[in-house]
This record gives C-alpha cells, sequence and structure tokens, in this order.
C-alpha cells in the first residue's frame, strides 16, 4: 500500500500553533509528526505564505500567482474593515503594507475567488449609539407591562407616480421606455396607527398639486 503524506488540513495547523508560541517539539507531540515535517512546511510558509509548495506541479509553464496566500487573506481583512473601498485604494494598500504590485483585473479575481461582490450598500447611522439604544430599551420594558400597549405612528404617502415602476429590460442598444404619468395629481397622505395586531385605525387626508 502506498504511503501517504500529511493531509493539508494536518499541516496548516503547524504555523498557526508555531505563531502562537508553541515551540517545535510540543508541536510535534500535539499532532503526531515528526521534526522533519514540521520545519519543512514552516520553511514553505515563510516563502510562499501558504503551506504547500504552489509552483510544484506547474512543470515550469505558465505565469506565477501574483497573490499569494497571505495576500489573499491580507485582501479580505481590508474588505471586511472597509467594505466601501475600492479597487484603486486596495492596489495602493498592497504596494504600502505587502510591496506587491497588482493590477485592477487581478484584484477583481481575487475578490471573486474570496466570494466577495459587488452590491448596493446598507447605510447604517453613524451617529447611532447602542449604549443609548439598549437604556431606551431598558426604560421601555419597566414602563410597558404588555406589549399590546405599544402603538405606533407611521407616516405613508400615495400619488399617481408611486408604483411607477424605476428599473426595466431592453434590447442592447434600445432604450427602455413605458408610458406612465408625470404629474403627481391627487396626493394622499396617510397615517395609520399600526399595534402588534396591525393597523386598528388610519386617517387619509388627499391635496392637488398644482403645476404652473
Amino acid at each position: 500500500m502506498p504511503r501517504r503524506g500529511a493531509s493539508n488540513d494536518l499541516k496548516a495547523r503547524i504555523p498557526v500553533l508555531y505563531l502562537a508560541g508553541h515551540p517545535i517539539k510540543d508541536i510535534c507531540h500535539l499532532l503526531g509528526i515528526k521534526k522533519t515535517l514540521a520545519y519543512k512546511v514552516l520553511n514553505r510558509y515563510q516563502e510562499f505564505g501558504d503551506v504547500s509548495n504552489p509552483y510544484a506541479y506547474s512543470c515550469g509553464m505558465g505565469r506565477p500567482r501574483t497573490l499569494s496566500s497571505a495576500d489573499l487573506a491580507f485582501i479580505s481583512a481590508i474588505v471586511n474593515h472597509r467594505p466601501s473601498v475600492y479597487l484603486d485604494e486596495l492596489q495602493d494598500e498592497l504596494w504600502l503594507k505587502r510591496n506587491v504590485r497588482s493590477t485592477l483585473p487581478t484584484l477583481s479575481r481575487a475578490l471573486e475567488q474570496l466570494g466577495v461582490t459587488r452590491k448596493a450598500i446598507s447605510a447604517r447611522a453613524y451617529e447611532r449609539n447602542e449604549f443609548s439604544r439598549a437604556l431606551y430599551m431598558n426604560r421601555i420594558a419597566e414602563e410597558v407591562s404588555d406589549l399590546n400597549m405599544l402603538m405606533f405612528i407611521d407616516e405613508a404617502a400615495r400619488d399617481e407616480r408611486t408604483i411607477s415602476r424605476r428599473f426595466g429590460h431592453s434590447g442592447k442598444g434600445i432604450r427602455c421606455t413605458t408610458q406612465r404619468p408625470f404629474v403627481r395629481g391627487t396626493r394622499y397622505s396617510i397615517i395609520p396607527a399600526i399595534t402588534l395586531d396591525g393597523i386598528i385605525a388610519y386617517n387619509i387626508g388627499a391635496f392637488m398639486m398644482t403645476f404652473y
């Protein structure tokens, strides 16, 4: 039966334990490996940023990767800390902090490899204070003995343009057009009273918009 080498999962634990301050002897005892394997893995990690040689099966063909595993981890950390970072800013950070030059298409593919996609930002108020919110929730819990006592009022509005769709589809080079009202017309202001059981009362006011 052919001899099986150590798995990559086992090798990946060696630099983690070493960086945590464990000596080589303790690492070998914990993982059940020999010192030669531990030193070999640490040398590869220092050279390539990975526990295995990424060029071992390249046979001298192809262009070596611009970004190592350590570079990808650095990019992932930046994106997690600054979700709105631009690609050119990532490019500058890689050069300043890692001394690695990378093109924008390479960075785009790296983000795709990391499972990072471009999407609309969900904004949160910078001024929001979690401590003040917790104090408010505790105060409401002390004053309200029954949740059915809570009632909320939220103003809404409707006019002829409310139901107009903002996005559509058309062929390449063909403008997407549709007919819809440009004049607001009668505008309705709706003020409902909302509880846990839903809307229990509402007030609707209407007024005309005049254009000159």
